[in-house]
């Protein structure tokens, strides 16, 4: 298998004293990717190079993005025991669970995660 694969051998048959044997290798979608668009770089039709439009657009709207908050500012992670889906409200046109600067108890039920169909709220 290792050598189909280091001689790009697709289809590979062999019969040997009534042995019959076929080897087939598959290609994925995965091998077939060679870089992410964003990385991807064109050529203009004089041989020079561009980067992708779509990227220097991106960047260009990242530093328009506000400053995370820091951490001084009174803030407290609420770390969830599952893995899982997060619902900040109990059904899409329901108001949220809570909101920025809401005062909680650690009964408050703070958000709801999803976890394999089930669904468990989690508390302060």
């Amino acid at each position: 298998m290792q050598a189909m694969g280091r001689y790009s051998i697709r289809r590979l048959s062999l019969k040997r004293e009534g042995v019959e044997l076929e080897l087939e290798s598959v290609s994925t979608e995965a091998e077939k990717i060679q870089a992410p668009v964003s990385e991807m770089v064109y050529e203009k039709s004089a041989g020079e190079q561009h980067e992708n439009p779509f990227s220097a657009h991106a960047r260009q709207k990242l530093k328009n993005i506000p400053d995370v908050p820091s951490e001084e500012e009174n803030l407290l992670y609420i770390t969830s025991p599952i893995v899982g889906t997060f619902y900040s409200q109990p059904a899409p046109n329901a108001s949220p669970f809570i909101k920025a600067g809401d005062k909680v108890s650690s009964e408050s039920i703070v958000c709801i995660i999803e976890a394999m169909k089930v669904m468990n709220e989690i508390k302060a």
